[in-house]
């Protein structure tokens, strides 16, 4: 996955370290030591074009390990946005539901799935299988879920390539986790309404 390019990135640095020699034979190590740094270098990443992801950004991926998505233009027929857009609209027709409707959904113990709340402060959702999402959510999140998991084997794809990789190296592990299924896979979509202020006075929800 990306980090794979963080590591490639990081690992182009790094020098073995070498222990402390005489001063007499500094100037002797001193090619020696050019030798090696060469030898551990590793060539550059393969220039590869990446949807959604700006020139200006892509340095970013290979050395943090992510990058900013920018949506096209006119955003309206861009199918991440438009599905974001619509899932936003759902999480709020869930969230504006009655506490007692949404606590069926109540994050057990020992799991991380399902609504939660933090009195005074936010409200949140962890979909993770379709079983457990509220029918408020079930077809934004399911479209969204696709639209964004077929991005990510698209990007993974591309860098792959980048460090002449076969696709299938890097989304291998995407694919499986690129559908909102009945079957719960190694990734999570999570909601988040926080509370504004009320009669323009802020409340306090954590106090020293």
């Amino acid at each position: 996955m990306p980090f794979l390019s963080t590591i490639k990135s990081i690992g182009s640095r790094i020098i073995p370290r070498r222990h402390k020699q005489p001063p007499d034979s500094q100037e002797q190590s001193l090619g020696t030591g050019k030798q090696a740094e060469t030898s551990h270098s590793l060539p550059p990443l393969k220039t590869v074009n990446l949807p959604l992801v700006l020139p200006e950004h892509r340095f970013a991926l290979a050395d943090q390990g992510w990058s900013k998505i920018t949506y096209q233009i006119p955003v309206e027929k861009d199918g991440l946005y438009s599905s974001a857009q619509t899932l936003f609209q759902a999480s709020k027709s869930f969230f504006d539901l009655p506490t007692a409707q949404k606590h069926i959904y109540k994050t057990k113990e020992g799991s991380e799935e399902g609504w939660s709340f933090v009195e005074g402060e936010k409200e949140f959702i962890t979909l993770r299988s379709l079983d457990n999402t509220p029918p408020e959510l079930l077809e934004a999140a399911r479209t969204f879920w696709e639209v964004a998991g077929d991005l990510l084997n698209d990007q993974l794809g591309r860098i792959a390539e980048s460090l002449e990789l076969p696709a299938e190296a890097l989304d291998v592990y995407s694919k499986p986790c690129s559908r909102l299924s009945l079957e719960k896979t190694a990734t999570m979509l999570r909601l988040f309404r926080y509370e504004g202020f009320e009669k323009d006075q802020p409340r306090i929800v954590a106090e020293r």
